[in-house]
């Protein structure tokens, strides 16, 4: 299923999308945690298949990976089938949560791109490891990232596109912003005086005034 969510009861293999997981029903045989005899994605039949269209990995409470986790808490499911890593969970400690939720709940975690199956003591331990890894790389861009603006901001060349607002009028607004108006009561005061605004319209919206005050407080 590559859009939207629904249920399947076929027997084939599950397929999820790099966008949702899939929950997996594994029959009461194979349901011995660890034993000779442990699920695996070609077992069962695919209990729901759900999808988190546009939704980061980094927020766990996508209404996709909620269902699925709904199901396997209420025992209708014994594996959770995720395309990538980073589809689960983009942080260690929340996918240290869902490993221990699984493991006191009785279901396991099986990651198709890294061929991960934490039904095994060693998928378990490799599925730990990659979150780590991942995590990590994600802190070395971020910090390159913050380093490369801060070059940016201390050379004197600026961040983004400049304010279409006037300079004359930038400065008024900033100084009333510093006598304590808010961005909402600004807008209000140019929108009644019948300064239009920068696309030609006569009310200020508060976003335009957010805007530029953060430019400011950038730069």
């Amino acid at each position: 299923m590559t859009r939207g969510s629904g249920l399947s009861g076929m027997p084939e293999s599950p397929r999820p999308t790099p966008n949702g997981p899939v929950a997996r029903n594994i029959p009461s045989q194979l349901r011995s945690k660890r034993s000779s005899e442990r699920p695996t994605t070609t077992s069962g039949r695919c209990s729901a298949s759900k999808v988190d269209n546009g939704k980061t990995g980094a927020n766990t409470k996508r209404d996709g990976l909620q269902a699925c986790l709904s199901l396997l808490a209420e025992g209708e499911a014994e594996m959770l089938v995720i395309a990538r890593l980073d589809r689960l969970s983009r942080a260690v400690a929340d996918f240290d949560t869902i490993l221990k939720t699984a493991d006191k709940q009785g279901w396991f975690v099986s990651v198709l791109d890294q061929k991960i199956d934490t039904s095994t003591a060693a998928g378990w331990l490799a599925a730990s490891v990659t979150a780590l890894v991942s995590e990590y790389e994600r802190m070395v861009i971020s910090e390159r990232t913050t380093a490369a603006l801060a070059v940016i901001k201390a050379s004197g060349r600026q961040l983004g596109q400049p304010s279409p607002i006037p300079v004359e009028l930038q400065r008024r607004i900033l100084r009333l912003h510093s006598r304590g108006k808010s961005a909402s009561a600004i807008a209000r005061t140019l929108s009644i005086e019948g300064i239009r605004t920068p696309t030609g319209k006569d009310t200020w919206h508060h976003s335009v005034i957010v805007d530029l005050i953060r430019r400011q407080a950038a730069s």
